[in-house]
């Protein structure tokens, strides 16, 4: 078992609040949809592990001074989570992944994954929200994306800090890589365009 939380249970989701007074109803929603998708699938997946994997996929990216690596696999779905002292925003982190995919020719998708529409963090950038289901509530700074090869694999990153308890010098890492004959058949929740 990994040192450092992976993800929270779906079921807490729907106490979430999300505080930003600079996003609309509609951002609000969207974000909500789009973390509870994350999360019930890294939860899910990560629920029912079968121990660590031998042979790595070269979607799953293990960036320098990573603490706690944990490989896990599940019904043919790899999964890497790990933690790394750096500082908000985590600028080279997020090169040092993308660089290394671009590398292996995998290509960062613009919209999530799941949430057609939804604009991947790739454009975004990070999100901001308050987790309510702890106490005293955390802040959590989220950056959530997608890759996907030639062959339609898809490699998804969840990059977080939450504070308090821990601080922005520590970025919890979590990612995963779907086969293209999984991804094809993964639900999607279209989002409005406006």
């Amino acid at each position: 078992m990994s040192q450092f939380p992976i993800l929270r249970p779906a079921s807490h989701l729907n106490r979430t609040v999300v505080n930003s007074s600079s996003m609309t109803e509609s951002k609000n929603h969207r974000l909500l949809v789009c973390v509870f998708v994350l999360l019930f699938f890294a939860f899910g997946l990560s629920a029912c592990r079968r121990g660590n994997t031998a042979r790595h996929t070269d979607a799953l990216i293990v960036c320098p001074r990573a603490e706690g690596v944990n490989w896990e696999q599940f019904q043919g779905t790899d999964q890497l989570a790990y933690q790394v002292k750096v500082e908000y925003p985590a600028d080279s982190m997020i090169a040092c992944i993308s660089k290394k995919l671009s590398e292996n020719s995998w290509q960062p998708l613009k919209e999530d994954f799941w949430n057609p529409g939804l604009p991947s963090s790739q454009v975004r950038g990070w999100t901001h929200f308050t987790d309510a289901t702890v106490h005293p509530e955390a802040a959590v700074d989220a950056w959530v994306a997608q890759w996907q090869n030639q062959a339609g694999d898809v490699a998804w990153y969840y990059l977080q800090y939450r504070y308090p308890p821990q601080d922005r010098y520590t970025l919890f890492v979590n990612a995963g890589f779907i086969p293209a004959n999984k991804a094809k058949n993964e639900p999607k929740i279209p989002q409005n365009r406006k």
